[in-house]
């Protein structure tokens, strides 16, 4: 043995301990970074929603009290009026007493302090900064003030005073549709930065009127800073405790151990050259590392020249072995455990039941299912067979589940989750693999499924009553091979009672000593043969048909089948009892199955909505459902002759739901039962009729279909709360 071996290695002067200390706190103050501007992201983002909510709610409550007690737009016509009766150089003199005086009349009235009094109430009672009526006037491209309710008589806007506006606010305050909120964020000379919401009242002259509500965003910036210094001490504190935690288990499970095998380094070495039989020790290597892993390679490398080849073959071919079987019996561990394997899934639920299974054709494999609850009322269902086998399958598989189901949980629909899952795996190198996919989004509610598939095997599905059929449903191309693409969606109307089944190719193609496919043939009658029974034992009978058709053949690909019944809404624990007992008839009314009286059913019904606040667009959605299914009694009904309609609206308030029950003693007819129109052909191709009762199918959230009492019985429901 050398004498440089004999030697004890030196201590160095950079310890591993600080070079671990120092990563440590680097990686925690930039995680630390990272997760402030998010946080702050979050919050003030929430904080801004916030605001534009309340002056926008606070518009449309002012209006509403406005509304009931007078008529606010004949102001704001009186002000336009004498607006445009002046020339521009008459208009320049706003802020004179003399441009004033023009308006003064208007003050005066009952009304307009009716008017301002309301307005100047629901400041008093809220966060608003300003709440005031202007119009925002299209033709001079300016807000003109109609009533102000600002007490500081420097910042005061009289009527007619007006201020020029940007485009960009006068356009989306005059071509707002009514969706969503109504609003707008800037930076103002004298307020500085304002949210601006508003409620529209009605046109007048060339502009439109509304109720506005402006709320300075000084106290976002305020909380937004103090958020900040908030975060920053309590990371700081954090930091600290978190490198302390952290340097206390590397001093204990990394530094220590290594200065123990040093000293077992210099130990071998010094009985090898006493000619002492031992085992266990090791040489020194110098790499001029400068710290406690250079140590670590002397010694280690001292052992390997003292061994002989045998001894290395032997204990390198064991060792490859062992790590092989652990890796494959770990990643085999950890793609089970990513599965969802606890049934029933969801105890609490019993509006739906599912059932899965996952058989690979070697220790790992590349199928994969998944379902989870998206939000209450959503479930996730996904099933997935990666090109290839074995660990880069499996691991390939881990990334896709992964991915799919974090677009889903974020709100993404079907096609737009695959979509952008695709887009993400083609901007990675993937090594040429990819996945076929089916991913179904099922409504708990109505019993509509939202679906995208991605190059996958056709789903099968059982209606009520009916056999499970292959749905030859629209494929797009599979994950991963195209850039770009854009996936498309369909939906299915499952009613209760209804099955979903799907599978891989494993199934369908599994094999027998014959090398004859299973085939999908098989795969079908292997389900309805157990069509009756649970989810669990549709699966168990499919793959017991399986088995005993491929024999003692080997399986050659992975096998994964998913079944889904769904129960719905009156089989849901988790609708509190009763909810649908607090029941009010609105409305029960009867007349003559006649065109002419469509109208009139139609005002009573929108009386009844009205006085329970229902919103405008599920107000004009019902509007037309009532329009096409009380014509089609009127004109199909009773053929030549002539009968009664009844109409009753009901209202659940717990739930937010309404329905509407139509009802004659015309011919039978079950309209739910009628094929949907194909909208994808050309007019001319297209089959005449069942536009409109698409139309209300698609706007409803459910429509159901009974004959009692000798009566056509149909009920559509909508929420609209």
């Amino acid at each position: 043995m050398s004498e440089k071996r004999s030697e004890f290695p030196k201590r160095r002067k950079h310890s591993l301990s600080r070079k671990i200390s120092k990563s440590v706190l680097a990686g925690c103050i930039m995680l630390g970074i990272v997760l402030l501007f998010v946080s702050l992201s979050a919050y003030v983002y929430e904080l801004s929603i916030q605001q534009i909510n309340t002056t926008f709610n606070l518009s449309a409550s002012a209006r509403e009290i406005i509304n009931r007690n007078i008529d606010a737009n004949i102001y704001a016509k009186q002000v336009m009026a004498i607006y445009y009766s002046m020339s521009q150089e008459e208009r320049d003199k706003v802020g004179t007493d003399e441009y004033y005086e023009q308006f003064a009349e208007i003050e005066r009235d009952a009304g307009y302090r009716t008017l301002k009094w309301i307005l100047t109430d629901f400041r008093n009672s809220s966060v608003a900064d300003y709440i005031y009526m202007a119009v925002y006037d299209k033709r001079t491209k300016a807000i003109v003030y109609v009533a102000d309710t600002d007490s500081n008589e420097e910042t005061y806007c009289p009527p007619g005073h007006w201020e020029k506006l940007e485009d960009r606010e006068l356009n989306a305050f005059l071509n707002w549709d009514g969706e969503g909120v109504l609003y707008d964020f800037g930076d103002t000379e004298e307020y500085g930065y304002m949210f601006t919401s508003g409620a529209p009242i009605d046109k007048a002259g060339d502009g439109k009127s509304f109720i506005l509500s402006d709320i300075r965003a000084d106290s976002l910036f305020r909380r937004a800073f103090w958020f900040v210094v908030n975060f920053a001490l309590a990371l700081i504190i954090a930091i600290a405790l978190f490198r302390w935690a952290i340097m206390r288990q590397m001093e204990k499970n990394v530094v220590q151990p290594i200065n123990k095998i040093q000293k077992a380094a210099i130990q071998y070495v010094q009985d090898k050259q006493s000619n002492v039989e031992s085992g266990n020790h090791f040489s020194e290597l110098n790499l001029g590392t400068d710290d406690e892993i250079e140590d670590l390679s002397l010694t280690m490398g001292g052992m390997e020249m003292d061994l002989n080849d045998f001894e290395k073959d032997l204990a390198s071919i064991a060792a490859e072995k062992e790590r092989a079987g652990t890796e494959l019996k770990l990643a085999s561990k950890i793609q089970s455990d990513m599965l969802p394997l606890q049934f029933p899934a969801f105890p609490d639920r019993s509006d739906f039941d599912i059932y899965a299974s996952m058989d690979p054709a070697r220790e790992v494999g590349g199928d994969f299912y998944d379902f989870f609850l998206i939000d209450e009322n959503r479930l996730g269902i996904v099933i997935a067979d990666v090109s290839g086998k074995g660990v880069p399958a499996a691991l390939f598989m881990m990334v896709m589940k992964s991915m799919i189901q974090t677009a889903l949980m974020s709100g993404r629909g079907a096609a737009e989750a695959l979509t952008n899952v695709n887009a993400q795996i083609c901007k990675k190198e993937h090594e040429g693999m990819f996945v076929t996919v089916w991913v179904g989004i099922l409504d708990l509610e109505t019993g509509v499924i939202t679906a995208s598939n991605a190059g996958h095997e056709y789903p099968i599905i059982k209606k009520p009553g009916g056999r499970f059929e292959v749905f030859k449903d629209k494929h797009g191309f599979v994950i991963g091979g195209i850039g770009g693409l854009q996936y498309k969606e369909y939906q299915i109307d499952f009613e209760p009672g209804s099955k979903l089944f799907l599978y891989t190719d494993g199934a369908t193609e599994a094999t027998d000593k014959n090398e004859t496919l299973f085939g999908m043939d098989r795969l079908t009658d292997a389900v309805n043969g157990a069509a009756e029974g649970s989810t669990e034992e549709i699966i168990k009978a499919a793959r017991k048909e399986i088995d005993a058709f491929v024999g003692e053949e080997e399986q050659f690909d992975d096998i994964t089948m998913v079944c889904l019944e769904y129960v719905g809404q009156q089989g849901n624990t988790n609708v509190k009892n009763g909810e649908r007992e607090h029941m009010e008839i609105l409305l029960d009314v009867t007349r003559k199955a006649e065109i002419e009286n469509v109208e009139e059913v139609t005002d009573l019904v929108d009386a009844e909505l009205e006085k329970i606040e229902c919103p405008m667009k599920a107000q004009i959605q019902i509007n037309i459902a009532i329009d096409e299914l009380y014509s089609n009694i009127a004109k199909y009904a009773y053929g030549e002759e002539r009968g009664d309609a009844r109409v009753i609206l009901k209202y659940f308030e717990p739930l937010g739901e309404i329905t509407l029950t139509f009802m004659d003693s015309g011919s039978l007819y079950d309209p739910t039962a009628q094929a949907e129109p194909d909208v994808t052909l050309p007019a001319e191709k297209r089959s005449i009729g069942g536009l409109g009762l698409l139309l209300v199918k698609k706007s409803m959230d459910g429509m159901e279909y009974e004959f009692k009492d000798g009566m056509n019985c149909l009920t559509i429901k909508k929420k609209i709360k």
